[in-house]
């Protein structure tokens, strides 16, 4: 299926990461390119807007950005998606494809998720690496009820994966929460948290650095209303951070107080 939302950077004549390639439509929006991060005066910050205000029954999303070689990007979504109620008892899928070439950077922020009662939703994240490139992307999802209405999520369904340009798999992640397991706050399974998040930081590091950057990391969870830890990749290609949080709110905290520490290891 062609992505709704297909875009491509690239390293400009004069430095600066420009567009290289751009195909939109419903139910995407993007902003030109904007160069004012401070400190990087080459990355382009891109921000990304649905214009159909979430995800419902039937919907079959795709997207793909890639940064090609030596470029710098960072992608921002500044609203959460919301996965709609699907009292039809269909369902829905989104489907995301991150590709970074040989000396690239790449941050992809969208918000968690936000699960409305009786939505259903399979979503995977495809990250295609370079070893030369490095890469930091958020991920998770939060139940909520309008209204006070109660009720739970029917099912999410996650796939985090990260390979190599030739199809060399270097991680894969799956997941699946029902909502009504989430609601019931089982001991050893998500207890009273309902919000989960993931921070993939993708680059090549040696084992005694991750271990000293997995640690960093804890410290500042440790000050967070959040349960979560970090853990080296396999081949010394990166680190996983998983966290639960009992709210969305607490959540979208503890990734905005690891995402400064976080840039600091992507671009170190």
């Amino acid at each position: 299926m062609t992505p709704a939302l297909d875009l491509s950077f690239r390293l400009g004549s004069d430095g600066r990461t420009v567009l290289a390639g751009r195909r939109v439509r419903h139910p995407f929006s993007v902003q030109a390119p904007l160069w004012d991060v401070r400190g990087r005066p080459a990355c382009a910050r891109v921000f990304i807007q649905s214009t159909s205000g979430g995800i419902f029954s039937g919907d079959r999303i795709n997207q793909r950005v890639a940064a090609l070689a030596g470029a710098e990007l960072r992608v921002e979504m500044p609203a959460a998606m919301v996965v709609h109620a699907m009292r039809d008892g269909g369902s829905s899928s989104q489907r995301v494809e991150l590709v970074a070439e040989a000396g690239s950077r790449l941050e992809f922020l969208p918000l968690p998720l936000i699960l409305f009662p009786d939505s259903r939703l399979d979503q995977e994240v495809r990250v295609v690496a370079d070893p030369e490139a490095r890469l930091l992307v958020a991920d998770g999802f939060m139940m909520h009820g309008p209204a006070r209405s109660g009720g739970s999520f029917e099912r999410f369904r996650g796939t985090l994966r990260l390979e190599r340009p030739d199809g060399r798999l270097v991680m894969l992640d799956r997941m699946e929460a029902l909502g009504q397991t989430v609601l019931d706050g089982l001991p050893g399974v998500t207890g009273a948290e309902q919000a989960l998040g993931s921070l993939l930081l993708v680059g090549t590091i040696d084992a005694a650095d991750a271990r000293r950057r997995c640690r960093e990391i804890q410290a500042v969870l440790d000050g967070q209303e959040v349960a979560g830890g970090a853990t080296p990749l396999r081949q010394g290609s990166g680190l996983l951070v998983r966290m639960l949080a009992r709210d969305g709110g607490a959540l979208v905290q503890a990734q905005a107080a690891l995402v400064p520490l976080l840039r600091g290891m992507l671009h170190g």
